[in-house]
């Protein structure tokens, strides 16, 4: 039980247990697409990790510059199928779509079970951001209208990003992140503690999603908004996890973060995944294993059970509150 208390520090990130296959431009064989190469280094401890990043970019029909937004997978990695909801109607409205699987360069294709340690926070948000600065040296990407979504880690990923302290944590220059986000079904207890974004953020959670939970979402939302921050909040009404009403199933075996953990404040960022530091909103100060300790609950009874699967039928909601957002800031 305690080897599963530790691979808790899984639920952080988030996920829906999904099939994966390779990523390829036959993925949306209805668009023009285009595999990128990029070279991302890792700065690991004594070493630096280089990882070949190979996203694929979906082409809008109009001509370059694009406005843009880049999508890194949830835990099933090329089978994100959030991505087939979001495609088409990107690139209806001619923004280019860049989509991102952090995985399958690193030898394995999906972190739904129980694997998500094998990938840290900070790598997923210096790979997202690695990428952001191969696309703003690329002239058909329209400077200042790159935009980071994503469902569920995808989406943790991308609300982290638009903290404006994140730059710092990432060694990177200040005002020096992607324009605007958009996080569907993201995991929010951990976040920054400046309450400070690098631009507009959306987040959307459904209603009763009990896996990657609403609360802590709209929490840090209302926070944001009461610094002057331009955050909005939308709840899909009856949508679990995978923005589904029917369909759905109970997993007693999966694990989730656990009800009424505090918000925690990203401290120190590691590449070890044990390493890195959560400051509580009381002040307290802890490492991964110490909070999966404190919060697991006896033998890890708080860690378990959470509805999954799912028609994805109020999935076309997400879509088109992410366009409409990405449309009243210029994309």
């Amino acid at each position: 039980m305690i080897i599963q208390l530790k691979k808790w520090l899984s639920v952080f990130l988030v996920f829906s247990p999904l099939l994966v296959f390779a990523q390829s431009p036959s993925l949306f064989p209805n668009f023009q697409s285009e595999t990128l190469n990029i070279n991302v280094f890792i700065p690991l401890p004594g070493k630096t990790e280089e990882v070949k990043l190979q996203p694929l970019l979906i082409k809008p029909s109009s001509p370059a510059p694009w406005s843009t937004i880049v999508l890194p997978s949830n835990c099933a990695g090329s089978d994100d199928k959030m991505w087939h909801f979001w495609v088409p109607e990107l690139i209806k409205n001619n923004i280019a779509v860049v989509l991102l699987d952090s995985f399958k360069p690193r030898g394995f294709d999906s972190v739904c079970i129980n694997a998500l340690s094998r990938i840290t926070i900070g790598s997923r948000l210096q790979d997202v951001h690695q990428v952001l600065d191969f696309l703003r040296a690329d002239g058909r990407f329209q400077t200042g209208k790159i935009a980071l979504g994503g469902h569920s880690a995808g989406a943790a990923t991308a609300f982290q990003s638009s903290f404006a302290e994140v730059q710092k944590h990432l060694d990177r220059q200040p005002n020096n992140g992607y324009d605007a986000f958009v996080g569907a079904a993201a995991t929010c207890e951990f976040s920054f503690k400046t309450p400070k974004l690098q631009g507009p953020l959306l987040l959307i959670s459904g209603e009763k999603d009990d896996w990657t939970l609403a609360a802590p979402c709209e929490a840090e939302i209302n926070r944001l908004k009461n610094a002057s921050q331009d955050a909005a909040f939308i709840s899909i009404s009856g949508a679990y996890h995978t923005f589904s009403t029917t369909g759905v199933v109970w997993q007693p075996k999966l694990m989730k973060v656990p009800v009424n953990i505090p918000q925690m404040y990203l401290k120190k960022l590691s590449y070890e995944t044990q390493k890195t530091i959560a400051e509580l909103a009381n002040g307290e100060e802890l490492n991964i294993n110490e909070v999966v300790k404190k919060y697991g609950g006896f033998l890890g009874s708080k860690l378990f059970g959470a509805h999954t699967g799912g028609e994805y039928d109020k999935a076309p909601q997400v879509v088109i509150s992410t366009v409409d957002f990405l449309k009243k800031y210029g994309w």
